[in-house]
């Protein structure tokens, strides 16, 4: 899902600024049709954190997807 900030580099997560893994992002993209996150659901209390400015830039990561989830879990 990308979503991610007015950054230079699109394989950063706009929320941690590590790595997303985004494979649309990468330097493979040519040869790459789907990303890990289309697979996934974003919850919106994650994604209300990304300013409006840098929505549509660049995925979440993993990392800030499971922390999310966790979160909401009371883990």
């Amino acid at each position: 899902m990308i979503v991610g900030g007015p950054m230079d580099d699109a394989t950063k997560c706009p929320l941690c600024g590590g790595s997303n893994a985004c494979a649309l992002a990468s330097s493979e993209a040519a040869e790459a049709t789907e990303c890990w996150c289309v697979r996934e659901t974003f919850p919106a209390t994650l994604l209300k954190r990304v300013p409006d400015e840098s929505r549509n830039r660049a995925c979440i990561c993993r990392q800030c997807l499971r922390n999310e989830e966790a979160k909401a879990l009371g883990r």
